[in-house]
């Protein structure tokens, strides 16, 4: 992502390392960061 311009949030770095470890699978990964995303919109 930094080579194409884009910065993760912190939130998103959290989640990746997590998903590296293991701790969350990378449904629970794109769940977590819709769950985040759509409360700004009112979905």
């Amino acid at each position: 992502m930094a080579m194409e311009g884009l910065q993760p949030s912190l939130h998103a770095q959290a989640l990746g390392k997590l998903y590296l470890e293991d701790k969350i699978t990378g449904r629970e990964a794109i769940a977590r960061i819709k769950e985040r995303h759509s409360a700004k919109f009112g979905l």
